[in-house]
């Protein structure tokens, strides 16, 4: 891989995976799906929705190629195994006296969207064996990133509130905290899905005073997911001006149509 097809296809985060091509992960992807009845166009639209993320689905999946060839396993068994969870905790087992958590983590999402797309229940993916199996790794992660994690939505809600109370100097009372609270994280949910695939930014009635991002959720439920955003008086607290301030800072390769907002 050059220099240049690395910086595109990869980021900081995916160190593990470098030097790993990924035709092994892709080869198997296609072979397994199509073993399951998908015609070969439907894969490559499947392929194509990962925009530029399937580079780091391929490498990830070409690790677990290896690995299955190295227990000679065959595609027609992949295809029809009953209880992939088995197979996914004996590989996440395999990786662990050498690979990173991260690459733990990236590799169970890899290897659990792979089956899933294969149209295995949920319930033969993953089970709670399989999760206390992660749950060293994801730990270890979220306490390298120092995250405290909230259960519950009003605990979430109540940190949040209470950092943007001190903020703000009282200026907001308790509700319209949390309504500022909410529709920030909703936001913000947006704009990482924007940056895993191409978003539509709406924007015909910004005169109004109102814009809508459009996307596609890839999890299921998959389907069309809209959030409509109107301006606030507040200008600390608008999320369109936050819009147009993200968009300004936003370097963007070639041109921008007016209408979308395309991961760079």
């Amino acid at each position: 891989m050059d220099e240049e097809e690395q910086s595109e296809t990869t980021s900081g985060e995916d160190w593990d995976f470098l030097g790993r091509r990924g035709e092994k992960g892709e080869q198997l992807f296609k072979e397994c799906l199509l073993n399951t009845g998908l015609t070969g166009q439907r894969i490559q639209g499947i392929i194509d929705g990962w925009h530029g993320n399937w580079k780091r689905q391929a490498y990830s999946l070409t690790i677990f190629a290896e690995y299955w060839a190295q227990q000679s396993g065959t595609v027609l068994q992949l295809s029809t195994l009953e209880q992939p969870y088995h197979k996914i905790a004996n590989y996440i087992t395999y990786l662990k006296p050498w690979e990173q958590d991260a690459c733990k983590i990236r590799a169970r999402n890899s290897i659990s969207t792979f089956f899933e797309l294969m149209g295995k229940p949920m319930n033969t993916i993953k089970n709670n064996v399989f999760e206390q199996l992660m749950k060293e790794h994801v730990d270890r992660v979220a306490k390298v990133r120092k995250e405290v994690r909230y259960w519950q939505l009003s605990q979430l809600m109540y940190q949040i509130s209470k950092q943007t109370l001190l903020r703000d100097d009282n200026k907001l009372n308790s509700e319209q905290l949390m309504k500022v609270s909410l529709t920030l994280i909703m936001v913000y949910t947006v704009f990482k899905m924007a940056e895993v695939q191409s978003a539509e930014l709406r924007i015909d009635n910004i005169n109004e005073r109102e814009i809508i991002i459009a996307t596609m959720t890839m999890k299921k439920p998959r389907g069309p997911v809209e959030k409509t955003l109107k301006a606030a008086q507040y200008r600390a607290l608008c999320q369109i001006r936050q819009i147009q301030s993200w968009m300004g800072k936003k370097e963007v390769n070639g041109e921008l149509k007016k209408e979308q907002i395309w991961r760079n």
